[in-house]
Formats: C-alpha cells, sequence, structure tokens
C-alpha cells in the first residue's frame, strides 16, 4: 500500500478581461484579453521529451578527491513542463 504522495499544487483558473468601445451608432470594437492557468508555473524535471529516464536514478562513481564533474547540471533539473496561455483578440461588430 503506498503512502500519501503529495504532488505540486495545481490550479485549474482562467482570467479574462474585456472592453466595447463604440463608434457612429451601431458600429463595436471589442478588445478582450484572456489568460489560462495563470496561477501556475512550470514544474522542473530532469527528464527529456517525456521520456520519463529520471524514474530510476543512476549516480556515476566518484573519483576519490574529485568534485561534480557534469558541467551542465548541480544537481537542480535543467528542463521545466507545463505553460501559460494567453489569448489577445479583437472583434469588430456591424
Amino acid at each position: 500500500m503506498w503512502p500519501y504522495i503529495r504532488g505540486p499544487h495545481y490550479f485549474n483558473s482562467d482570467l479574462s478581461i474585456y472592453k466595447t468601445f463604440r463608434f457612429k451608432e451601431k458600429h463595436q470594437i471589442e478588445l478582450r484579453l484572456e489568460a489560462f492557468n495563470f496561477l501556475n508555473h512550470p514544474l522542473k524535471m530532469f527528464n527529456v521529451n517525456g521520456s520519463y529516464s529520471d524514474l530510476s536514478l543512476l549516480f556515476a562513481a566518484p573519483v576519490a578527491g574529485t568534485a561534480n564533474s557534469n558541467s551542465l547540471t548541480t544537481g537542480f533539473p535543467l528542463y521545466a513542463t507545463g505553460y501559460r496561455v494567453g489569448l489577445v483578440s479583437i472583434k469588430y461588430k456591424f
């Protein structure tokens, strides 16, 4: 039986704002700005392109008296997954 494994928080939240400008009696222009998942941030990961190679963590045998020889990482993930989406739209009504 697995114990409770806490993952990163995820909020499914959207935000939208719009303004309508009127001119020449019947004409309208609507400017709309939308943001999807705006509260979330990219999650750090070790794997590349979803290969899930980080499921088994393997360490190279260190040579006595040396420090980390990997110049790419110092114990921190190189990649991030997830994103925020923004949308800008203009609508002309006549």
